[in-house]
């Protein structure tokens, strides 16, 4: 494995807990190595927790009655 392409599969596969046969383990281990910022970066942002829909509450009765006046003194 030599390409990006293919570092990124493996570094797919790693970050879905996928597991590597030994010879991907050590192509990704030597990847690592020798780019440790990158993959810090990377790890930091696959374990931040996304926000989902469920997290996002909107209230539109509230949102209305604060534009509500905002349209009125337009008229």
């Amino acid at each position: 494995m030599s390409n990006k392409e293919d570092i990124n599969q493996l570094l797919a596969r790693y970050f879905t807990g996928e597991t590597l046969s030994l010879v991907q383990q050590q192509e990704l281990d030597a990847w690592i190595a020798s780019h440790q910022q990158e993959f810090e970066q990377m790890r930091r942002l696959m374990n931040t927790p996304m926000e989902t829909s469920a997290e996002i509450h909107f209230d539109a009765g509230k949102a209305w009655q604060k534009i509500e006046p905002r349209l009125e003194n337009r008229t």
